[in-house]
């Protein structure tokens, strides 16, 4: 069998796997034409990347480090179904994998904005927590949400998080007051400097809404 005949095999076992992950089956041989499932492969990247992008998108608005998590296992789920055509599939630009690093790369920029937008929501500046048993009661359920989650919780986010409770109770932490003050401040100011909705939404392709081709007969 010569060079050309074994890549030609190869690309028709290609186009035999990645139908059978599009289309959901298991065939031994392709079904469709190359163009029919061509059509199917992009909109399989859109359906998949659209779940992506739209949880992506709710990152800079999210409230509940829970929601945050779930999310975060959303995208990873939909970012795994197109990693698997990655082997039959040439992406035109940044891969499903390697787009996945990314997101991964910014779950530490995430969480950080999560703790600054909500931690300016809940202490007051120049308010001292000792003063205000309401106050108190709301920072110390602030930190609480954060507990069961610790364990999936970058060193950087867990490094925020502690600032911030040194500056709300330093007689716990015996840390001085100005000194835990000015160390969360710096800290939300360093989260503050990042651009918190900067992100780059890829489709991998360019991808249009368009509708499901129609059914084709099976090749003979």
């Amino acid at each position: 069998m010569g060079l050309f005949d074994k890549e030609s095999k190869k690309k028709k076992q290609d186009q035999v796997e990645l139908q059978n992950i599009v289309l959901d089956i298991d065939e031994k041989k392709l079904q469709v034409s190359e163009e029919f499932l061509g059509q199917m492969t992009k909109i399989y990247i859109s359906k998949y990347m659209k779940v992506v992008n739209e949880n992506i998108s709710d990152m800079g608005r999210i409230s509940s480090i829970a929601l945050l998590f779930r999310k975060y296992e959303v995208i990873n789920k939909n970012l795994d179904m197109l990693i698997k055509i990655e082997p039959y599939y040439k992406y035109k630009n940044t891969t499903p994998s390697e787009y996945k690093l990314e997101v991964e790369e910014k779950q530490e920029h995430f969480i950080n904005s999560l703790i600054a937008r909500e931690w300016k929501k809940v202490k007051p500046s120049n308010t001292s927590v000792r003063d205000d048993p309401m106050l108190e009661s709301k920072v110390r359920k602030f930190f609480a949400g954060f507990d069961p989650f610790k364990s999936k919780m970058p060193q950087g986010s867990l490094e925020l998080l502690e600032n911030l409770y040194e500056s709300a109770f330093p007689e716990e932490t015996n840390t001085s007051a100005d000194k835990a003050a000015q160390a969360a401040a710096e800290a939300i100011a360093g989260v503050e400097d990042e651009n918190m909705n900067v992100f780059v939404e890829e489709t991998f392709e360019d991808l249009s809404e368009a509708a499901a081709p129609a059914e084709e007969k099976p090749e003979e």
